[in-house]
């Protein structure tokens, strides 16, 4: 039930922004979306502070820290990729009794923000 009812709320979202979330690889796999992963235009820190000035309580990102970052991470390696994706992406409000309305509420702000 609850896995449906995150798969629910995630296909709103991407129906909203089709290019912008990052789900399954394929037609085949399912996600329980843990995490519904938006890809912003113009930064992951603006989007924070327009959502948050909004009242849109985002979720923390996939990682804060990139992994090659880590101090675990035993090579000093660059990771350009990883860094752009870190510095544009939100995870968008997902959670158990999301009713309809804070959902096309979030869309809402991100549509109208243009974020």
């Amino acid at each position: 039930a609850i896995i449906t009812a995150r798969q629910n709320i995630a296909a709103r979202y991407v129906e909203a922004f089709p290019d912008r979330i990052i789900g399954p690889i394929d037609d085949v796999s399912l996600s329980s979306w843990y995490k519904v992963i938006f890809m912003t235009k113009q930064g992951s820190e603006r989007a924070r502070q327009v959502m948050e000035k909004k009242k849109v309580i985002l979720p923390g990102g996939v990682y804060d820290v990139p992994l090659h970052k880590q101090k675990l991470w035993p090579v000093s390696q660059e990771f350009p990729n990883a860094d752009h994706y870190l510095s544009l992406h939100i995870c968008l409000p997902i959670f158990r009794g999301m009713t309809d309305k804070e959902v096309d509420y979030a869309i809402k702000m991100i549509q109208q923000e243009d974020l």
